[in-house]
Order: structure tokens, then C-alpha cells, then sequence
């Protein structure tokens, strides 16, 4: 008898477990319909607010790692790899290799003669206002070359340096004055950049666009041999602002040309032959 009561007793709180469970359930699932319905509203009402702003011309934006003030990178990139405006500028040398012949002249150091020059370079020399730069040949200001002698140089190329002569016009004068006749000058310009911290707030002057890079030379050189062309778009401009490195950009990148968007604008130039 007290077994078949013990039973009993067993089966009726089983019974009452299973309601109990039963219950719960049926309560978990109303609480999960109900959160369905909340997060369909909250869907609704994100729906219509981003309509409403795409009306407006406005569009939620998710910055990542660009919500910031300072720069990954306060050294363009070259602390992380390759520098993006390096692209642009390597492939311009490059493209007019040819043109680095005779007796060349480059600014701070020889890498670019070196590079793209061969055995068509003659004789190289550098050029550094800093006489403590211990690549420079020739210690001088490019506005003042008192000790270079006219029609020395078969080719120059100043690469990111013109934006740091307050007198562009001065230094365009001495570099046309001391190219041969038929000489060229490769030369390329900042369109985008922040202050260059070596120079500093007193030491860096100026960014160009293509038209007035090309007013600037036409002064100088002749109009028929001149080639001015900017280089890049948003993202690569962008990216070099940040500091990103090139080797963190597709490569497809920097093969669109945004004429709104130019991060480098290059020139290559020549002096009139002598026979003109």
C-alpha cells in the first residue's frame, strides 16, 4: 500500500512538473513573438528614418577606423610600407626614363638617376640646401645657383620640393637657366598633403593644381614641351592623408584618375632647342 501511494505521489508531481514546464513554454514562446514583433517595428521605423534622409540627401556613414583626428600614420605611410604618392611619382620617373641622361642633377639624393638612369647617365649630381646632407655634391639654393654655370644640366628632377620655396618662380628661372637647350625637367607637385614636419608651420608654402602648375612653367619653358598631368582620386588621396601605406590599397586603385581628386601633379618640361 505505501508503495502504490509513493507511486502515486511520483506521477502527480511529474504531472505537475510537466504543467509547470508546459506553462514556462507557453510563456517563452509569447515573450518571443512579441520580441519578433518589437525588432520587425524597430526594422519599420529604422527603414522609414533612412528613407528620410535619403530625401534629405543625407546618409547614415560608418567611419571605422577613420572616425579619428591624427593620422595612422604621421610619416605618409613610409612607416608602414610604401607611401601612396610614391606610386604615382615612381611610375612618372619611370615613364620617362629616357630622359635621364648626360649630366643629371637631383634633389637630396641620386635614388631616381640611379634607378632609371643606367648607362645613359654621363655624370650625376645632387643638390641639398643642407650642407650637413652627406649625399649632396652641391650645396646650393635652387632660387640662387650662384655656383652653377648655365647650360650645365642635361636633365633635373625634383621630385616634392618646389612646395617648399616660398619663390616658385625664382627657382623655375634657375632650373630652366641652367638646362642645356633640349633639356628636361622632371618635376612633380603636391595637389594634397599635410604640412611637411621637417619644414614646419614657416617652411612649407604651397599646393597646386594642374592649371597653375602649368602657368607656372609656361613662364619658363617652352609651351610646345610642356606635359602636366595630376594623378590620383579620392581614395588614394585620402589614403595618403591618413598615412595608409600603398601595399594596403587594391592595386586597381591607382589605376583610375580623378581630375576632381588629384593627389600629384607631374611635369615634365623642356628648354627650346638651340636651334630655335
Amino acid at each position: 500500500m505505501t508503495r502504490n501511494l509513493d507511486a502515486l505521489r511520483a506521477i502527480a508531481a511529474a504531472t505537475r512538473k510537466a504543467s509547470e514546464l508546459e506553462a514556462n513554454t507557453a510563456a517563452l514562446r509569447a515573450s518571443a513573438r512579441s520580441a519578433e514583433r518589437d525588432l520587425q517595428n524597430l526594422a519599420e521605423q529604422i527603414a522609414a528614418a533612412e528613407g528620410s534622409l535619403a530625401e534629405l540627401g543625407d546618409r547614415p556613414f560608418d567611419w571605422g577606423d577613420l572616425d579619428r583626428t591624427t593620422p595612422i600614420s604621421a610619416l605618409w605611410g613610409e612607416d608602414r610600407g610604401h607611401c601612396v604618392d610614391r606610386v604615382y611619382i615612381d611610375a612618372f620617373v619611370e615613364e620617362h626614363a629616357g630622359d635621364i641622361a648626360g649630366r643629371v642633377l637631383e634633389i637630396y639624393d641620386r635614388d631616381y638617376t640611379l634607378r632609371y638612369g643606367g648607362t645613359r647617365v654621363r655624370e650625376s649630381d645632387v643638390l641639398d640646401i643642407d650642407a650637413s646632407n652627406p649625399r649632396a655634391s652641391i650645396v646650393g639654393d635652387l632660387r640662387q645657383l650662384t655656383s652653377i654655370a648655365a647650360r650645365t644640366f642635361d636633365c633635373l628632377i625634383v621630385t616634392q620640393t618646389l612646395q617648399l620655396i616660398f619663390d616658385i618662380e625664382r627657382a623655375l628661372a634657375e632650373c630652366a637657366r641652367i638646362l642645356r637647350p633640349g633639356g628636361t625637367i622632371l618635376a612633380t607637385l603636391p595637389c594634397a598633403s599635410r604640412i611637411a614636419p621637417e619644414q614646419g608651420l614657416d617652411g612649407d608654402f604651397w599646393r597646386f593644381t594642374p592649371s597653375s602648375a602649368e602657368r607656372l612653367f609656361q613662364r619658363h619653358f617652352s609651351p610646345g614641351q610642356l606635359q602636366v598631368r595630376s594623378r590620383g582620386n579620392l581614395v588614394t588621396t585620402i589614403a595618403f592623408l591618413y598615412g595608409v601605406a600603398a601595399h594596403e590599397l587594391d592595386a586597381a586603385a591607382f589605376q583610375h584618375n580623378d581630375p576632381l581628386f588629384p593627389l600629384v601633379i607631374t611635369v615634365r618640361a623642356r628648354t627650346p632647342p638651340a636651334d630655335e
